[in-house]
């Protein structure tokens, strides 16, 4: 049954007051610049250490891991990156976290389409569902009611006749997400794997069965049904390159390889832009690491809350044995260390001041790729400088109660 819809929700203890923050942080959610999208992506950490409902996102990247000594800056291959402190493995909600597991699960999914291509002689088809909401509609619901819909149509004895009939055998799906004036919208990219190539009258007569379940499904649990034109498109492609058309909407990844792209439109949803009104949830984000508006908050606690514990990105049983894909956890993922040469250990104070001083780490971190003698110390310098001026006005400042 549908649940009655609502505005979003988060902790009642938290006040519009308390989610202020300084209105001169960057808003721009995604920029060219790779160092430009860094510099973004810690403003917004920054933002959730303050104000995320998550325990792991607020330590992430600021406090030293388990056993570890203190935090260092290395430098490998020209980027610098932090050791020594602990990662969330959000694939979901960090900023920083996230964009790092996306791409390794984009480069997966790309080598099983190449490895299926290449070994099985057999077809990759692209399918997107989707399916009518409303603003106010709760987005765990919409979660929900889409995952009961994917079961429908992956399992039982209809998918295991079109296993035998059409040779499709094995999947990969990711979740995607917007928000826009229908409020949330949630929708499931998937790679589907075939033994052979359908015909045209083959795939139209797959889609119309896949359509009918994922229909059925939805409309059972209350929502409106989804049509044949807006809840499903389903895409043959012989190569990789022939799926690339179908991800020309990516912002930031016009120098990709074409044949990756499409690992890239499953996996790698952080690097959209949010499109006909619609915005991303770093989109969200952002706007209110911009503003500190309330509402904007409400809206990041809910995709946080609703996102907790469920899968991104799954795989059907037995394809990655099949292709020799190792499989690892988002956490690992996120906690792999890529080497490079230590330039700076920082002290105790060093680092407080570095993760309170606002955008501190992204300043040591563009000082470390100048590659010049003396240029970490002289930034960390003038962050601790602006560390015990702001506690100097703390210090000075007058009690709350005294404007009551």
């Amino acid at each position: 049954m549908r649940p009655p819809r609502r505005r979003p929700g988060g902790r009642s203890a938290v006040s519009r007051q308390d989610a202020k923050i300084p209105s001169n942080v960057e808003t721009k959610a995604l920029t060219t610049s790779a160092s430009d999208r860094r510099a973004v992506r810690y403003d917004l950490r920054e933002a959730l250490w303050t104000h995320s409902d998550r325990k792991r996102l607020r330590m992430c990247g600021r406090c030293r891991a388990s056993g570890a000594s203190q935090p260092t800056v290395r430098v490998a291959d020209g980027v610098a990156h932090f050791t020594n402190v602990q990662t969330c493995g959000s694939i979901w909600s960090c900023p920083v976290c996230g964009p790092k597991v996306r791409q390794e699960r984009a480069i997966e999914i790309d080598q099983a389409m190449q490895r299926w291509l290449d070994r099985s002689g057999g077809a990759v088809l692209f399918l997107t569902l989707t399916m009518p909401h409303d603003f106010g509609d709760d987005l765990d619901a919409l979660f929900r009611v889409q995952k009961a819909a994917w079961g429908r149509i992956f399992s039982g004895r209809a998918w295991q006749d079109e296993k035998a009939q059409f040779g499709l055998l094995h999947w990969i799906r990711s979740w995607d997400c917007t928000h826009g004036v229908n409020g949330w919208h949630p929708h499931a990219h998937a790679v589907l794997f075939a033994s052979r190539t359908p015909t045209a009258v083959e795939l139209e007569a797959i889609e119309r069965r896949f359509h009918a379940r994922w229909a059925s499904a939805v409309e059972e649990r209350g929502y409106r049904r989804p049509t044949r034109e807006n809840g499903i498109k389903l895409e043959l492609a012989r190569t990789r390159a022939d799926l690339a058309a179908y991800v020309a909407q990516l912002a930031v990844v016009s120098d990709a390889n074409e044949d990756c792209k499409v690992a890239l439109e499953v996996a790698r949803t952080d690097l959209k832009l949010g499109r006909k009104g619609r915005r991303t949830p770093f989109e969200i984000l952002a706007a209110f690491a911009g503003s500190g508006d309330y509402d904007q908050l409400l809206l990041w606690r809910e995709w946080e809350s609703a996102t907790h514990g469920k899968h991104a990105i799954q795989w059907s049983r037995g394809l990655r044995a099949l292709l020799e894909i190792d499989e690892r956890t988002d956490e690992e993922i996120a906690a792999e260390e890529v080497g490079g040469e230590t330039v700076y250990t920082f002290a105790a104070d060093e680092w407080v001041a570095v993760c309170r001083v606002r955008r501190g780490q992204s300043r040591v971190l563009a000082a470390a790729e100048l590659q010049r003698p003396g240029a970490i110390a002289v930034c960390i310098a003038q962050i601790l400088q602006e560390f015990s001026r702001e506690r100097k006005r703390q210090l000075r400042a007058p009690p709350a109660e005294a404007f009551t």
